[in-house]
């Protein structure tokens, strides 16, 4: 299923709550982390995260919740650093206690649906998004997922059809609408079935033998703003804080 799950490329929502795009800071290395507040040591933490340094991020994150332990962006970005780093229990763990403390929990929600992807947890995934789209109505990835659940999960072409024309309405100019078109068109012709889950034939051959195909793609980082969502920068080259104060 692992395979499967690169090759169709679920859209990640994923990264801190709602912040403002990362500025570098210079001499904050001097400081050591037991002298700065929770808000300077979070944005140092994000800095970090932004810089794919994700060990270094989550220590600063802990520091912060251990001052401020209803600090909601740092549970939410913590629970992200556990998902990049492959520890899904803890990112799921992480992301429940973000919802319970946000403003916007259906975004929380949307987090914990990629957390139980990630455990190839279908139905407790459907579950998250669902709810996450009823609380955030235009958080259309919602959608998506669910359909790619169809898909994958659950063989089920007209779920799948369902969800992901839903999407496309709904957002029309995503960068993958054009893949997107491809499979669905596939997947409406009346002569083409999905494969059993314990068919010889892979989903992906099967896509293939039909001539449509899915490239495989990065999962990247993703942050709403305040309409909609839109990709994380994650630059390479930012000046960090010296991480021996922690």
């Amino acid at each position: 299923m692992k395979s499967v799950v690169g090759f169709f490329c679920a859209v990640a929502l994923v990264g801190g709550g709602m912040v403002l795009p990362l500025q570098a800071q210079s001499g904050t290395g001097q400081t050591s982390a037991a002298g700065q507040n929770e808000e300077e040591l979070f944005r140092i933490a994000e800095e970090y995260f932004f810089n794919r340094k994700f060990e270094v991020a989550g220590e600063y994150l802990r520091k912060v919740l251990e001052k401020k332990p209803d600090h909601a962006r740092a549970a939410s970005l913590l629970g992200d650093v556990y998902l990049f780093r492959g520890e899904y229990e803890a990112a799921l763990r992480m992301h429940r206690r973000a919802a319970e403390l946000s403003p916007r929990p259906g975004i929380e929600y949307y987090r914990m649906g990629q957390d139980a992807l990630s455990l190839e947890r279908a139905e407790e995934a459907k579950d998250y998004f669902s709810r996450a789209h009823v609380m955030e109505p235009t958080l259309h990835y919602c959608l998506f997922q669910l359909g790619y659940i169809a898909l994958v999960f659950d063989r089920d072409k007209d779920r799948t059809i369902f969800f992901w024309r839903r999407f496309l309405v709904a957002d029309p100019q995503d960068s993958q609408a054009d893949r997107i078109e491809e499979v669905l068109a596939l997947l409406e012709d009346p002569d083409f079935e999905l494969p059993a889950k314990d068919s010889p034939v892979s989903l992906e051959e099967a896509l293939k033998l039909g001539g449509k195909i899915f490239e495989a793609r990065e999962l990247k980082p993703r942050d709403e703003s305040a309409d909609h969502l839109k990709e994380k920068s994650l630059d390479d080259g930012k000046e960090l804080p010296d991480d021996d104060g922690l």
